[in-house]
Protein backbone atom coordinates (compact mmCIF):
# COMPACT_ATOMS: atom_id res chain seq x y z
CA UNK A 1 0.00 0.00 0.00
CA UNK A 2 1.21 3.10 -0.83
CA UNK A 3 1.47 6.21 1.47
CA UNK A 4 -0.88 9.30 0.75
CA UNK A 5 1.57 12.49 0.25
CA UNK A 6 0.69 14.94 2.86
CA UNK A 7 1.85 18.85 2.70
CA UNK A 8 1.66 21.32 5.63
CA UNK A 9 0.21 24.69 4.74
CA UNK A 10 1.81 27.00 7.35
CA UNK A 11 -0.47 29.78 7.34
CA UNK A 12 -0.40 33.09 9.70
CA UNK A 13 -3.18 35.83 9.39
CA UNK A 14 -2.94 39.42 11.17
CA UNK A 15 -6.75 40.58 11.46
CA UNK A 16 -8.83 43.24 13.04
CA UNK A 17 -9.43 41.40 16.41
CA UNK A 18 -10.19 37.75 17.59
CA UNK A 19 -13.73 37.99 16.47
CA UNK A 20 -13.60 35.76 13.41
CA UNK A 21 -17.45 36.67 12.61
CA UNK A 22 -16.75 40.68 13.39
CA UNK A 23 -13.00 41.24 12.38
CA UNK A 24 -11.54 40.81 8.95
CA UNK A 25 -8.32 39.83 7.79
CA UNK A 26 -5.69 42.35 6.71
CA UNK A 27 -2.46 40.03 5.88
CA UNK A 28 -2.23 36.29 5.10
CA UNK A 29 1.47 34.49 5.17
CA UNK A 30 1.80 30.99 3.89
CA UNK A 31 4.25 28.57 3.29
CA UNK A 32 3.58 25.53 2.00
CA UNK A 33 6.09 22.90 3.21
CA UNK A 34 6.19 18.84 2.79
CA UNK A 35 6.87 17.02 5.86
CA UNK A 36 10.35 17.15 6.00
CA UNK A 37 9.62 20.58 6.16
CA UNK A 38 11.21 21.65 2.72
CA UNK A 39 9.61 24.76 1.20
CA UNK A 40 7.70 24.37 -1.41
CA UNK A 41 5.94 27.91 -2.40
CA UNK A 42 5.86 30.48 0.11
CA UNK A 43 4.23 34.04 0.20
CA UNK A 44 2.29 36.95 1.70
CA UNK A 45 -0.66 39.05 0.46
CA UNK A 46 -2.04 42.43 1.79
CA UNK A 47 -5.77 42.23 1.82
CA UNK A 48 -7.69 45.24 0.23
CA UNK A 49 -9.00 47.67 2.15
CA UNK A 50 -12.51 47.78 3.34
CA UNK A 51 -14.76 49.94 5.25
CA UNK A 52 -15.16 47.09 7.86
CA UNK A 53 -11.57 46.71 8.90
CA UNK A 54 -11.47 50.40 9.43
CA UNK A 55 -14.39 50.73 11.59
CA UNK A 56 -12.76 47.88 13.34
CA UNK A 57 -9.37 48.99 13.91
CA UNK A 58 -10.91 52.82 14.59
CA UNK A 59 -12.45 50.57 17.95
CA UNK A 60 -9.57 49.09 18.83
CA UNK A 61 -6.36 51.13 19.84
CA UNK A 62 -4.50 48.01 20.66
CA UNK A 63 -4.69 46.28 17.45
CA UNK A 64 -4.73 49.90 15.20
CA UNK A 65 -1.24 50.68 17.00
CA UNK A 66 -0.28 47.02 16.68
CA UNK A 67 -0.43 46.81 12.86
CA UNK A 68 0.76 51.01 12.32
CA UNK A 69 4.22 50.06 14.27
CA UNK A 70 4.44 46.74 11.85
CA UNK A 71 4.01 48.61 8.96
CA UNK A 72 0.64 46.37 7.68
CA UNK A 73 -1.68 49.62 7.73
CA UNK A 74 1.03 51.43 5.62
CA UNK A 75 1.58 48.72 3.58
CA UNK A 76 -2.42 48.42 3.07
CA UNK A 77 -3.10 52.62 2.71
CA UNK A 78 -0.36 52.66 -0.12
CA UNK A 79 0.52 49.29 -2.17
CA UNK A 80 -1.16 48.46 -5.35
CA UNK A 81 -0.44 45.38 -4.80
CA UNK A 82 -3.62 44.28 -2.39
CA UNK A 83 -5.60 41.39 -3.22
CA UNK A 84 -9.40 40.50 -2.79
CA UNK A 85 -9.27 37.28 0.23
CA UNK A 86 -11.31 35.36 -2.24
CA UNK A 87 -8.25 35.78 -5.29
CA UNK A 88 -6.07 34.56 -1.94
CA UNK A 89 -7.94 31.78 -1.24
CA UNK A 90 -8.23 30.47 -4.77
CA UNK A 91 -4.09 31.09 -5.00
CA UNK A 92 -3.83 28.94 -1.62
CA UNK A 93 -6.20 26.03 -3.25
CA UNK A 94 -4.26 26.48 -6.57
CA UNK A 95 -1.33 25.37 -4.39
CA UNK A 96 -2.40 22.56 -2.83
CA UNK A 97 -3.35 21.32 -6.51
CA UNK A 98 0.27 22.50 -7.83
CA UNK A 99 1.60 20.29 -5.51
CA UNK A 100 -0.88 17.53 -4.56
CA UNK A 101 -4.00 15.76 -5.84
CA UNK A 102 -7.57 14.78 -4.58
CA UNK A 103 -5.61 12.00 -2.27
CA UNK A 104 -2.91 14.64 -0.53
CA UNK A 105 -3.67 15.57 3.21
CA UNK A 106 -2.94 19.03 3.56
CA UNK A 107 -2.61 19.98 7.09
CA UNK A 108 -3.03 23.75 9.07
CA UNK A 109 0.53 24.44 10.10
CA UNK A 110 1.27 27.23 12.57
CA UNK A 111 1.44 28.37 16.32
CA UNK A 112 -2.06 28.66 18.11
CA UNK A 113 -3.15 28.03 14.72
CA UNK A 114 -7.07 27.46 15.73
CA UNK A 115 -7.33 30.96 15.82
CA UNK A 116 -6.10 31.33 11.80
CA UNK A 117 -8.17 28.37 11.31
CA UNK A 118 -11.77 29.78 12.71
CA UNK A 119 -11.11 32.78 10.16
CA UNK A 120 -10.24 30.27 7.39
CA UNK A 121 -13.80 28.42 7.98
CA UNK A 122 -15.41 31.66 8.12
CA UNK A 123 -13.51 33.71 5.38
CA UNK A 124 -12.17 31.12 3.04
CA UNK A 125 -14.76 27.81 3.21
CA UNK A 126 -13.09 26.32 -0.04
CA UNK A 127 -9.85 25.92 1.54
CA UNK A 128 -11.17 25.07 5.16
CA UNK A 129 -12.75 22.39 3.30
CA UNK A 130 -9.44 21.19 1.65
CA UNK A 131 -7.58 20.94 4.70
CA UNK A 132 -7.27 17.95 7.23
CA UNK A 133 -9.18 18.30 10.82
CA UNK A 134 -6.04 17.70 12.20
CA UNK A 135 -3.34 20.59 12.86
CA UNK A 136 0.19 21.09 12.79
CA UNK A 137 0.66 23.55 15.81
CA UNK A 138 3.93 24.09 16.91
CA UNK A 139 2.74 26.13 20.19
CA UNK A 140 3.08 22.14 21.81
CA UNK A 141 6.20 21.89 21.85
CA UNK A 142 6.95 25.85 23.13
CA UNK A 143 4.19 24.69 26.23
CA UNK A 144 5.72 21.41 26.57
CA UNK A 145 9.47 22.79 26.80
CA UNK A 146 8.21 25.58 29.28
CA UNK A 147 6.21 22.60 31.52
CA UNK A 148 8.77 20.08 31.08
CA UNK A 149 12.88 21.42 30.64
CA UNK A 150 15.01 23.41 32.34
CA UNK A 151 16.95 23.87 29.03
CA UNK A 152 17.33 26.32 26.49
CA UNK A 153 14.60 27.50 24.45
CA UNK A 154 13.88 25.94 21.22
CA UNK A 155 14.23 28.81 19.27
CA UNK A 156 14.84 32.24 20.66
CA UNK A 157 11.86 33.78 20.09
CA UNK A 158 11.50 36.98 20.90
CA UNK A 159 8.21 39.38 20.08
CA UNK A 160 6.40 38.38 17.19
CA UNK A 161 6.32 40.82 14.62
CA UNK A 162 3.01 40.46 13.56
CA UNK A 163 3.66 40.31 10.24
CA UNK A 164 2.09 37.13 8.74
CA UNK A 165 5.40 35.50 6.83
CA UNK A 166 7.36 36.82 9.80
CA UNK A 167 5.37 34.90 12.35
CA UNK A 168 4.97 31.80 9.91
CA UNK A 169 8.56 31.36 9.53
CA UNK A 170 9.13 31.59 13.43
CA UNK A 171 6.45 28.69 13.59
CA UNK A 172 8.56 26.70 10.65
CA UNK A 173 11.46 27.43 12.65
CA UNK A 174 10.49 26.28 15.95
CA UNK A 175 9.27 23.20 14.00
CA UNK A 176 12.65 22.73 12.58
CA UNK A 177 14.22 23.03 15.98
CA UNK A 178 11.87 20.83 17.80
CA UNK A 179 12.63 17.93 15.13
CA UNK A 180 16.36 18.07 15.39
CA UNK A 181 16.20 18.28 19.56
CA UNK A 182 13.43 15.04 19.29
CA UNK A 183 13.55 13.24 16.03
CA UNK A 184 17.49 11.22 15.61
CA UNK A 185 18.21 11.05 11.62
CA UNK A 186 17.16 7.12 11.91
CA UNK A 187 14.18 8.08 13.16
CA UNK A 188 13.26 10.42 9.67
Amino acid sequence: MTKRKELILWIDLETTGLDHEADPILEVGYILTDTDLAKLAEGSHVVRKHASAERRLAANDYVRAMHKASGLLEEQENTFDCMHLGTIEEKLIGLLDEHGDEDTVAYLGGNSVHFDRRFIAYDMPELDARLSHRHFDVRVFELAESFWSDDRKLVSSGESKHRALDDINYSLDVAKAARARRFKPSDL
